[in-house]
């Protein structure tokens, strides 16, 4: 990549440096550089105020959204992680991330191309790139260090990052096709609109038992009472222990599928009121999980046409795609 307006100079240097980190990503500069002249040249570079993140990844983003608007069917992953610092107090200008501790939050957009399908429904991609990446400070106090509800509602909405990387691309002319597909934080109402303003498709995890518009009861009632469509064997890798979730072993599973059409009413407390959004909910639950493992449930919200079992599940192997971006993000920090 290169930046934007930078000076050929600058460019250059930033290519030469890019490269060399690419040889020994888990050096230190100094180590990755053992020439001083070299090592001067890249402080000199990042201590320049028009060297920053959004500099650097412009061209790069503007590569791979061009890329995106090529015939075919282009999947957008979207996904947040946090960056901790907290052993390197000495940083100024850190906000806070879990527990507490210091750090930074990212929050990428990467692009897959769909370049076939293997037997069993699985997505064969090919990445594109990043068509958007958001790196941001959140500052004020966490919860278990006292913050008010007063100073919570003062931040920023966090919730528009789901947002930006849908409002900021162009919508997908004949013959080219983008479906957003990102976890449980993301089952925003204001997402689903803004793809359906985009002429984006969505496979969405549900988060919230969402109200249906023309009858009574939730989302998730009605994919509950839906007619089972089959059932199928899948394969769950093995999970590390996380804040709040335990290891799980990888292990063969077996899941009933079931779909039902909804039309999904706009939040009560959401002003102005937007149009109710027409979309498919995808249930995939595990039967005969075994002892001390939580089963797998899914529900998916989804625009894809879901008129049988092959559809069905032809949504979940694509929703599987989303852990790219947590292999990405993991490759990231390491």
């Amino acid at each position: 990549t290169c930046l934007t307006n930078g000076p050929a100079a600058f460019t250059k240097r930033l290519v030469e440096i890019g490269a060399a980190l690419a040889t020994s990503p888990g050096c230190t500069l100094s180590a990755t550089l053992s020439e001083w002249a070299a090592l001067k040249r890249g402080y000199e570079l990042f201590s320049r105020d028009e060297v920053t993140h959004e500099s650097v990844m412009e061209p790069h983003i503007e590569r791979t959204r061009a890329m995106c608007y090529e015939p075919g069917h282009v999947l957008k992953v979207s996904d947040t992680t946090s960056l901790n610092f907290e052993t390197h107090l000495a940083i100024e200008d850190m906000g806070w991330v879990d527990n507490g501790q210091q750090g930074l939050h990212v929050h990428s957009t990467l692009a897959l191309r769909i370049e076939g399908e293997q037997d069993d429904g699985t997505p064969i991609v090919r990445i594109l790139g990043l068509v958007g990446q958001e790196v941001w400070t959140r500052f004020g106090k966490p919860k278990n260090r006292g913050e008010t509800r007063s100073e919570r509602r003062q931040r920023p909405r966090e919730s528009q990052r789901w947002v930006k990387p849908i409002i900021e691309m162009e919508p997908p002319p004949e013959g080219v096709r983008h479906t957003f597909i990102a976890d449980r934080e993301a089952d925003i109402f204001e997402v689903f609109v803004e793809c359906q303003n985009a002429r984006s498709d969505f496979i969405i995890r549900s988060k919230e038992p969402r109200r249906l518009f023309d009858e009574k009861g939730s989302i998730h009632d009605a994919v509950k009472n839906a007619k089972l469509l089959g059932q199928k064997r899948i394969h769950l890798r093995a999970v590390s222990a996380t804040l709040g979730r335990k290891a799980t072993p990888a292990r063969e599973a077996t899941v009933e599928i079931r779909a039902v059409p909804v039309t999904v009413k706009c939040p009560a407390d959401r002003q102005p009121q937007l149009a109710p959004v027409v979309m498919n909910v995808v249930e995939v639950r595990e039967v005969g999980a075994p002892a001390g493992i939580e089963p797998l449930h899914w529900i998916l919200l989804t625009t894809w046409a879901c008129t049988g079992l092959k559809d069905a599940w032809r949504v979940a192997q694509t929703y599987r795609a989303r852990w790219i971006i947590e292999e990405y993000h993991k490759a990231l920090k390491t």
